[in-house]
């Protein structure tokens, strides 16, 4: 048996709940709870392997056959993992991805030689939206050629939450999912993509409109009501069904299917709102709206879900298997007639959050890990230490779950894990303003040096010199705060990047707007900037 196994850091957003949605008594039998279900760990076997390079915030994966798998990460890269040798080769392309809030380089489908990827992209006017494109994808597989967008999701929003976005290819037609932006009243309105599955051509050509009935419906528009779908997969019968995000309660899996609504946000499928609320009517369900096959209340923050099909686990033949990436659990459920049965946890706590699985033509599986808390939380770089582990730099907007001592609006996050993607440590650094890591480097004591930038002047740092100042935190083997350097004028100024010399020097890149203070003798609007210390 031979199971691969890609351990790998994401972006996550999970929320815990409980049922608070009233329920009809025909509609109990909808919601799940996760702890109820059997667990079973023994039918997998976990091996890890060792790549040549590491992935800073990995969004999703696809097999183009069995050896070689493409890699989405938010920022905008894409890479090439070959899996006989474990080499990581990037991808070149013109994709105009934003990386903002939850969004950037999204989900990657391919087919007939060219790549469908959904991704952020942002307008003049600060604002963003998620869009579909396409481009050609050949051998040698180092580039993608003539990168054309078949889709630009409508309104733009300032909001950087709920982008979605997974892609399918069926029927010759892409099906994708939008997010719904933090906006759900705009969900029910197919003349517009919030909170939607959208149907296009594989030629970006629009269908006839599903929702003929509504005045102004875009006839793309498939699916209306949703919150944010995070999967997409298609059944062995023929069937698509999708994975979507609730509030406080009701994540749920079903089917897509034209023409219907799923009713966000004047159902929530047995949650309700943060503050404790009730969503809409406070039902959880309405013969008004196409209804789930399962919600799960408490929610298990679902992302990826795809059906089993090949000959490593022939027990699972047909099974749907869905990432969990709050409970850090993988799940195995069969779908019969629309029925739920045999709910198993085969994965649970081994690998940490689990935002992506991917199944090549073998059964072999490929798997992604996620930490974070409810906020935002983005890596910007990660090294290997001297113990073998992975010391991740980045900040964080999170005051729960893994983010155990926050100190203000958005800090500087230290997160070490092992080779396994077990969660070893985390910390925080930062004042009460913003805050965020860009490089680190793991000096020959074992200390670790970070970089990057801070508006705060409190707290783990005396002053601020004006916007951003370039920060240089030095930090013991066990991870307490041994000094801080701030370099900085009346503008932003940003630590990029962080080595140390043969001599122990230690070396910051980054860049400028400053002309004043540390800067004076700046030469223009935006200056590099090197600095050596010690």
């Amino acid at each position: 048996m031979r199971n691969i196994i890609l351990i790998v850091l994401s972006t996550i957003f999970t929320f815990s709940c409980q049922q608070e949605a009233e329920l009809d008594s025909n509609d109990i039998s909808i919601i799940h709870d996760y702890r109820e279900y059997i667990t079973n760990e023994s039918l997998i076997e976990l091996e890890q392997i060792q790549l040549t390079n590491t992935f800073d915030n990995p969004w999703a994966m696809e097999f183009i056959d069995d050896e070689m798998v493409i890699i989405t990460e938010k920022d905008g890269k894409l890479s090439l993992v070959n899996l006989r040798n474990n080499t990581v080769s990037e991808i070149n392309h013109t994709i105009p991805v934003t990386s903002y809030g939850q969004g950037g380089l999204l989900d990657i489908a391919y087919y007939n030689d060219y790549l469908y990827i959904s991704f952020t992209i942002g307008n003049n006017k600060g604002k963003y939206t998620t869009a579909i494109g396409k481009g050609e994808f050949l051998s040698p597989y180092n580039e993608i050629k003539d990168f054309e967008i078949l889709l630009e999701a409508s309104p733009y929003l300032n909001s950087g939450a709920h982008f979605g976005s997974r892609i399918l290819i069926n029927r010759n037609n892409i099906y994708a999912t939008i997010g719904e932006r933090g906006s759900g009243e705009l969900s029910q309105n197919p003349a517009n993509h919030i909170g939607s599955v959208v149907e296009i051509n594989l030629n970006g050509s629009k269908n006839a409109a599903r929702f003929s009935n509504y005045k102004d419906s875009l006839p793309e528009v498939f699916q209306i009501g949703l919150r944010n779908p995070q999967g997409l997969a298609l059944a062995p019968n023929g069937n698509m069904y999708l994975s979507n995000h609730g509030a406080k309660g009701g994540d749920f899996i079903g089917l897509v299917l034209p023409n219907t609504n799923y009713g966000w946000n004047n159902i929530g499928w047995g949650g309700k709102n943060y503050i404790g609320t009730h969503i809409g009517t406070g039902k959880a369900f309405s013969d008004e709206y196409l209804k789930p096959i399962l919600s799960w209340v408490p929610s298990i923050a679902p992302s990826d879900i795809v059906f089993y099909q090949g000959d490593e686990f022939l027990e699972w033949s047909n099974d749907l298997l869905v990432t969990s990436l709050k409970f850090k659990m993988l799940l195995k459920i069969s779908i019969i007639d629309g029925n739920v049965s045999n709910e198993t946890i085969i994965l649970k706590d081994k690998i940490g959050r689990i935002r992506d699985v991917d199944v090549n033509s073998k059964g072999e599986m490929i798997w992604e890990n996620s930490y974070g808390g409810s906020g935002i939380d983005q890596a910007k770089a990660v090294i290997k230490d001297f113990n073998g582990n992975y010391k991740i730099i980045g900040s964080s907007f999170s005051q729960d779950k893994d983010v155990s001592n926050p100190k203000g609006n958005s800090d500087i996050w230290l997160v070490t894990i092992d080779k396994f993607g077990n969660l070893l440590s985390e910390i925080s650094f930062g004042g009460s303003d913003f805050d965020s890591g860009m490089a680190l480097v793991e000096s020959f004591d074992k200390s670790i040096f970070i970089t990057g930038h801070s508006r705060s002047s409190d707290i783990d740092f005396t002053y601020n010199a004006g916007e951003n100042d370039i920060v240089l935190l030095h930090i013991s083997p066990v991870g307490e705060l041994i000094e801080t350097f701030l370099l900085g004028g009346n503008n932003d100024d940003i630590g990029n990047d962080i080595i140390q010399t043969s001599k122990g020097k230690i070396v910051i890149a980054g860049e400028t707007r400053s002309q004043d203070n540390d800067f004076s003798n700046s030469k223009g609007s935006v200056d590099i900037v090197v600095s050596m210390w010690r």
